[in-house]
């Protein structure tokens, strides 16, 4: 069973010692992965603890490698607990009427 882990404790992992990041609404410890991240460690820790979409974002925009992708499921610790600020935003069709 996958951990579901509220957005108050990845915010409070987001310094050197402790660096948790979201993807996806994905939770990943990545805090002994910094010294190898090929694009250094102040990438990951701009990051850390942050909501959505900073680190889904930066994550797509890069375009990491299949390799990469499946290196980050070795850092899976969970799922973020969906509440008001981590929930997706569901478009719904809407008749509008203009008057």
């Amino acid at each position: 069973m996958t951990e579901v882990i509220p957005l108050e404790q990845v915010q409070l992992r987001n310094k050197e010692g402790q660096t948790w990041i979201i993807i996806d609404r994905l939770v990943y410890n990545v805090t002994e992965f910094k010294a190898e991240h090929p694009g250094g460690a102040q990438v990951l820790l701009d990051i850390a603890g942050k909501s959505m979409p900073d680190a889904t974002q930066a994550f797509h925009d890069i375009g990491h490698s299949g390799d990469a992708k499946e290196l980050l499921k070795k850092f899976l610790i969970g799922v973020l607990e969906e509440d008001s600020e981590t929930r997706p935003i569901r478009r719904r069709a809407k008749a509008c009427i203009l008057l």
